[in-house]
């Protein structure tokens, strides 16, 4: 490990200017996201009045939206150089954003203000990551950044949003939202162009997502991804519920959550260091997360009170600090520049399946636990399931192998 490695991430920050600002833009892209998706409920509901199967239906379309329309970008993000790919992603969730704060609502309008958010910062968050990559030394510390910035504006985002709600307006978030696409585009423009040249163009879309799977590195990470997500989705569709019925503490709910933003904010870089300093590998870091979270789960299965739900979120934050970055390291450094994006498509779509496997499982354990006072039990079988995906990682996750460069 070099002398670099060892210091703190806010001096690469500074030394790698380019990326700073890039990871910078799309903080705040993600700052005035948040904002918007947080209080979106609240708008459709309270200041719109929509029925309220008419307003669950929307806010279903809207999360599918944010979600899968990256995926419908992704191919032309594919064919352009970085600048103008996120610049694209930048405007069109501005103009997505810009139409939910001026227009009068209808659910044309809305469909489409939606799309264009999803296309937008979901097209910019895969470039981000296929940026991200860049050169070896370093890229654990950039993922990690990255997971920094996604954390803080989670902290953020919806303190702001329901602060602007309630003072300034019913739409003053997607305004704000619109406001931090836009300096997000000043940012990127800031950054030298140098330093987002693009080494070559993939030789097709589909054509690079069949050549993506042909390295092992990507395999694993879907892997890896999927059941990241399908453990991590129980902290938001399950606990909740737990916290409410199980716990009693549906008053603590606000500072569970803030808890885990503020441990993997802070934490982040300390367990990157760490993690650099003993030379662990992507599999040593995957598998003590993946047991981070088996610890968790099973610590509220054998004694499910308020105070041990503590020990469960730092669990599960310390596993959110272990787990995205040598994941995120395993398809950026198994792919060439060329190939990032497709990579980091696979990637996020194996997320989305997690997450909704998780999402399901957990909703429908939940309802057949509760009624019957057995919750508890749903968190010994995700102690359980922790414990299958450290075995899998064992048994899956190696280095990748070298890079080939495929340019058409």
């Amino acid at each position: 490990m070099t002398g670099r490695e060892r210091r703190s991430l806010f001096p690469v920050w500074l030394r790698e200017r380019a990326f700073g600002l890039v990871v910078s833009e799309w903080g705040l892209c993600t700052v005035g996201h948040l904002a918007a998706v947080s209080i979106l409920s609240l708008y459709l509901l309270t200041t719109l009045r929509l029925p309220p199967g008419l307003a669950a239906g929307l806010i279903l379309f809207a999360t599918l939206s944010f979600r899968v329309a990256r995926f419908l970008i992704a191919p032309l993000l594919d064919r352009l150089s970085p600048r103008p790919a996120l610049l694209l992603c930048l405007a069109s969730g501005a103009c997505g954003y810009l139409l939910l704060g001026i227009l009068p609502y209808s659910g044309a309008s809305f469909v489409v203000a939606v799309l264009l958010v999803g296309a937008g910062f979901g097209g910019n968050t895969l470039r981000v990551y296929a940026l991200a990559s860049g050169r070896e030394e370093g890229r654990l510390y950039r993922y990690s950044a990255l997971n920094v910035a996604t954390n803080v504006a989670a902290a953020i985002g919806p303190l702001f949003g329901t602060w602007l709600f309630l003072h300034l307006g019913p739409r003053s978030p997607f305004v704000m939202a619109t406001a931090t696409f836009a300096a997000a585009a000043v940012l990127l423009l800031r950054v030298p162009g140098e330093s987002l040249a693009q080494a070559g163009r993939s030789a097709g879309w589909f054509r690079s997502l069949g050549t993506c799977l042909t390295y092992s590195g990507v395999r694993q990470s879907i892997v890896v991804r999927m059941l990241l997500f399908l453990l991590t989705s129980q902290l938001y569709a399950v606990f909740p519920l737990a916290a409410t019925r199980m716990l009693g503490a549906a008053g603590l709910l606000g500072i569970y959550f803030t808890f885990n933003a503020l441990l993997v904010s802070v934490g982040q870089i300390p367990v990157t260091r760490l993690a650099m300093a003993l030379a662990a590998s992507p599999r040593v870091l995957i598998t003590a997360g993946f047991a981070s979270y088996g610890l968790g789960f099973l610590s509220l299965w054998l004694w499910p009170t308020s105070a041990v739900a503590f020990v469960m979120v730092a669990g599960c934050s310390l596993a959110e600090m272990l787990i995205p970055p040598p994941t995120d390291s395993l398809v950026g450094g198994a792919l060439p520049e060329p190939l990032r994006v497709a990579g980091f498509t696979l990637n996020m779509l194996a997320a989305a399946v997690g997450e909704g496997v998780g999402v399901f499982s957990g909703v429908w354990a939940a309802g057949q636990l509760s009624p019957r006072g057995q919750l508890p039990l749903w968190y010994g079988v995700l102690a359980l399931a922790s414990l299958a995906a450290v075995v899998m990682v064992v048994l899956v996750v190696r280095g990748p192998g070298p890079a080939r460069v495929v340019i058409d």
